[in-house]
């Protein structure tokens, strides 16, 4: 796999030492076999520009101290060679020449390996985020699928963002057209004068629970009394960012209370009747 590659694109923190070692030593032949074959091999350990690439190989993918450790090799080997005086300038002159140019690469070479490392970290942590928030939606969408009330979360003009299973189910559609239909067409003609104290309930009090008792139409045209609570959802300011509701079925509570009420009815007409 590219993973355990001795070199990939972008380095790694820590290494193995048998990979830094090779890349070291491979970075290290590398130069010398690019000198040899251009300045012939009994010149090939002569210092030169030839060797700044290993610099930045060993420091990018081995590690700062493998730079500093190829700049220091390559700078004993030079100065053991036959070669380490150009024209007129000294020995001594061409090695600290080399040494100043070599050690600015490899500085530049480590600052780029910081930086690889930094954007590679951050690119995992937000691969990390996203995976969590993949699993932490599929985990909501699990229990929220499996809840026998409706529940939603809306926008804040209260447009649906997402909808479960009993909910659309209800509507008799499915998920996308549930998300897309407005709840208000589904409700009952005589039921529409209760929206306004729904909204004057939102507007006085935006952070507080609404309520609100309606009949709706089912996917079968049935309508049926569902009680609605809504609370907002708050964004990292504060603000209102929309709501989360759920809504259930109290059709059996309200006919239990109409037929409670009509009994009652009819016993106050008889004890009215006896009188």
């Amino acid at each position: 796999m590219p993973s355990e590659w001795p070199i990939r694109f972008i380095p790694r923190r820590t290494p193995p030492l048998w990979q830094a070692a090779l890349i070291t030593l491979g970075a290290f032949a590398g130069a010398i076999l690019i000198r040899g074959l251009f300045l012939g091999f009994d010149n090939a350990f002569g210092l030169s520009a030839t060797y700044f690439p290993a610099f930045i190989v060993a420091t990018l993918y081995a590690g700062p101290r493998w730079g500093w450790g190829t700049l220091a090799t390559i700078m004993v080997t030079g100065y053991l060679g036959p070669n380490a005086t150009i024209s007129t300038i000294s020995r001594t002159g061409v090695i600290i020449q080399f040494g100043v140019s070599g050690a600015a690469t490899v500085m530049v070479a480590a600052a780029l390996r910081e930086t690889l490392l930094r954007l590679d970290e951050a690119k995992d942590t937000a691969a990390k985020i996203a995976a969590d928030l993949v699993a932490t939606e599929a985990r909501f969408r699990m229990l929220a699928d499996s809840a026998p009330v409706r529940m939603w979360l809306a926008k804040p003009n209260s447009q649906r963002e997402f909808v479960n299973h009993a909910y659309a189910e209800f509507l008799g559609v499915p998920y996308e057209a549930a998300i897309a239909i407005d709840w208000r067409d589904a409700m009952h003609p005589d039921d529409m004068d209760r929206l306004p104290a729904f909204a004057a309930q939102r507007a006085v009090d935006p952070a507080g629970t609404t309520i609100l008792e309606a009949r709706y139409r089912r996917g079968d045209g049935e309508y049926r009394w569902i009680r609605s609570v809504s609370l907002p959802r708050r964004l990292p300011g504060g603000e209102v960012g929309g709501y989360i509701g759920v809504g259930y079925d109290i059709s059996d509570a309200k006919q239990a209370q109409a037929d409670l009420t009509r009994i009652n009815d009819l016993l106050a007409e008889r004890v009215q009747a006896s009188v």
